[in-house]
């Protein structure tokens, strides 16, 4: 199984954001909110297409992800 950690606080800008972004979206199936796992072992996986809206919410909420494999 091939998982991956993403860390929306990077700041290189909206190019790179966006380049990473768009890379998670074609090689990951979903994610979960690190603080999300942490509060629940049994948190229930977002579309991976909600992950641009994750990583910009302020707060405990919009901090790392846990990138879960699906796509080829």
């Amino acid at each position: 199984m091939r998982l991956a950690a993403l860390d929306p606080g990077y700041r290189r800008g909206r190019k790179d954001r966006e380049k990473i972004l768009a890379a998670a979206v074609e090689h990951f199936a979903g994610f979960i909110g690190v603080q999300e796992l942490i509060a629940n072992a049994k948190a229930v996986a977002h579309p991976i297409a909600e992950l641009e809206g994750f990583c910009r919410t302020p707060g405990s909420n919009g901090t790392d992800a846990l990138l879960l494999p699906g796509r080829a």
